[in-house]
């Protein structure tokens, strides 16, 4: 008089799943074929056929008996993530997070066992970790590994063979390809989750870096705590304009910025970001961040009319939400031994230029004739002849408030 064997085969249509809170799911086609049986020190339950809306997980293996095994030579997590959506034990935005971004989770090679005490770790193959974009949040794409997991955390093992896609419309605006290799941890913390590393290298299309530390996932739902630095190889100035962070900055700083950084080398760039992301981009002082180097025999183009400055070596910061650039150059021929560029604000951007010149007074008529100078002053330029050592200040503020 007991249960010893069961099957159970099932093809279903249209599924309509919702919950009391108001969000719901619906499942296309589902199609299970199982069975479940009793063995002399517990239970076997095989699936040989699992298709949850074109999502195969066939020969799932599931074994109690000391301990309880489960293993899968492919599994996707996806399905089960938009169930974990009408529970009322996630936050209500990371509920409607899962629904819009649709996480995909695909792993292979899944070993996984525990005893009734608690103890438990498993191991797998992450073929595809990838999610989409949705309102500020970034979307990433083409993540893979191994994974190792306790009751205590888990480590994934990045490839780097891998060619993972960061997509961030507000955000940097461009798709970013990239190779990740390094170790990443996670491990609950305080009722949420924490993510770090202690070395993470990322190779970009024309940049790479090392990064370190973490993020804190609070689990109420809001935005994570981050504690990140970075520490950059030399790259092309014009690398920056993947950067930009549209939501923070007006059309045109951004527009400026793009035409500003003609070319050169950035050297011993680096990057630190610590606090709240809801506190983003920290302008009262309740957080940091920073980012910036030294530009080697760079071009840089103020103004359009004026010639670029040329053999720059200055220091450039980007902190909270502006950049301030320092150093010296050459203007059409005349020396430029100090020179300083900034703009306080990138949502409400105000250029401003301070420099100090030196060299023949010759060289000095030929850039101011060749500015825009020369467009409502050009009898009077051309009349001058001048020779002999000069000392120039120059002085320009510009308003960046294209739309």
């Amino acid at each position: 008089w007991r249960l010893e064997r069961a099957t159970l085969g099932a093809q279903l249509a249209a599924v309509q799943l919702s919950a009391s809170h108001g969000l719901g799911h619906r499942i296309e086609n589902l199609k299970v074929l199982a069975r479940w049986q009793r063995q002399a020190d517990g239970w076997q339950l095989t699936v040989p056929t699992l298709q949850i809306d074109g999502e195969v997980m066939d020969r799932l293996q599931v074994r109690q008996g000391e301990v309880l095994q489960v293993r899968s030579p492919a599994f996707s997590a996806g399905p089960w993530l938009q169930l974990l959506a009408l529970s009322d034990r996630v936050p209500l935005s990371t509920r409607r997070w899962l629904q819009a971004a649709r996480p995909q989770v695909q792993v292979g090679a899944v070993h996984w066992q525990g005893d009734p005490s608690g103890h438990w770790r498993g191991s797998a193959q992450l073929n595809e970790v990838a999610f989409a974009s949705v309102g500020g949040a970034p979307g990433l794409s083409g993540l893979g590994g191994s994974l190792e997991a306790d009751a205590h955390g888990m480590a994934v093992r990045l490839d780097p063979a891998r060619k993972a896609r960061l997509d961030w419309p507000r955000g940097f605006g461009v798709e970013h390809l990239l190779h990740l290799d390094g170790e990443i941890a996670l491990w609950p913390q305080g009722g949420g989750w924490h993510v770090g590393t202690s070395a993470l290298r990322v190779d970009g299309t024309d940049y790479a870096a090392w990064i370190r530390g973490g993020a804190e996932f609070q689990g109420d739902g809001s935005r994570p705590k981050l504690n990140l630095a970075a520490a950059l190889d030399d790259a092309p100035i014009t690398a920056a304009r993947r950067f930009w962070i549209r939501s923070m900055m007006s059309p045109g700083a951004i527009a400026w910025l793009d035409e500003a950084l003609v070319a050169g080398q950035l050297r011993h760039g680096y990057g630190l970001v610590s606090g709240d992301l809801d506190d983003w981009p920290f302008i009262e002082r309740n957080g940091l961040f920073q980012a910036g180097g030294r530009i080697a025999d760079g071009q840089v183009h103020f103004a359009d009319g004026w010639a670029d400055l040329a053999g720059v070596d200055a220091s450039v910061t980007f902190q909270g939400n502006g950049f301030d650039m320092r150093g010296s150059g050459n203007l059409g021929g005349v020396s430029v031994p100090s020179f300083s560029a900034g703009i306080a604000r990138f949502d409400r951007p105000e250029l401003a230029v301070r420099a100090s010149g030196s060299g023949e007074a010759g060289n000095l008529l030929d850039l101011l004739r060749g500015s825009p100078l020369q467009q409502d002053h050009g009898a009077t330029l051309q009349a001058l002849s001048a020779s002999g050592p000069v000392q120039v200040a120059f002085a320009l503020d510009r308003a960046l408030y294209r739309n």
